[in-house]
């Protein structure tokens, strides 16, 4: 009986292996086979003024509620915006900053994607996470960790200066698609283990957030900040709207079907 468990814990053990492995040369093989990246600048998406300035504008609520979209007009076949990539620990240090950082690693891509500027190195990338951390704890009752997808929409408008930043409930394929095709960043919520990314310090996160930046028949392109090989990331469209969970108290396996763009 002890042989044939060690030899059931041994086969499971190979599974996941092999299975992470197959991610990892799912991820090789589709660097290579990006669409051509687009800017704000390119598409006309709205830019606003690279401000940092400390507002205390609370014009959107952490209880506000999520808008229902939808978007008509078929989007392209295919799309990728020219979104820069940051890891949410820029220093790769994954201590308690850096585990939580996800959602303002997020904003600070999407931000400096509208403003036309990338990110130029590790300490630009600590200092724009910081700097919006430092935001959060003046603005949000000194609390900064597991922020929701309504708490990113009020950081962007008060902070940032986005007044169109908003929460989309129940997203699905064709709404994010119409959202990236008309040149706008989307910043999705998760249950971090629920995207299965064989890069994560395993098992993963209990709660995360990520940029959708593009798209093609199958797959999200995102910039995942969960790795430093998060860049052009690509999720399948059913693993994304699987995991796509808000933070909930902690509770983010139940947590709502939500995401945020800035506009």
């Amino acid at each position: 009986m002890i042989v044939l468990i060690c030899l059931a814990v041994l086969m499971a053990g190979s599974f996941i292996v092999i299975k992470r492995r197959a991610q990892i040369f799912h991820w090789f093989s589709q660097r290579q086979t990006l669409p051509d990246a687009q800017t704000a600048e390119n598409i006309g998406a709205k830019s606003v003024t690279d401000s940092w300035a400390m507002s205390t504008d609370n014009s959107q609520k952490s209880s506000d509620p999520p808008r229902e979209e939808k978007i008509a007009a078929p989007p392209p076949a295919a799309y990728n915006l020219k979104v820069p990539f940051v890891s949410q620990a820029p220093f790769a240090a994954w201590d308690h900053k850096d585990e939580e950082a996800c959602e303002e690693a997020a904003l600070l891509m999407a931000h400096r994607y509208y403003t036309g500027r990338s990110i130029s190195n590790k300490d630009d990338a600590r200092s724009g996470i910081d700097q919006i951390i430092e935001w959060e704890k003046a603005n949000l009752g000194g609390v900064w960790e597991s922020t929701t997808a309504a708490e990113v929409a009020r950081i962007a408008k008060g902070m940032l200066g986005y007044q169109g930043a908003h929460t989309i409930a129940n997203p699905d394929v064709d709404t994010i698609k119409a959202a990236v095709s008309a040149g706008n960043p989307v910043l999705v919520p998760a249950a971090g283990r629920e995207l299965h990314n064989p890069f994560f310090k395993q098992p993963g996160p209990l709660y995360h957030m990520l940029v959708i930046k593009g798209y093609d028949e199958n797959e999200f392109i995102t910039n995942d900040p969960g790795t430093r090989r998060g860049a052009d990331y690509r999720y399948k469209y059913t693993t994304v709207l699987t995991a796509n969970h808000d933070w909930n108290g902690g509770d983010v396996g139940t947590g709502a079907k939500v995401m945020v763009i800035l506009k």
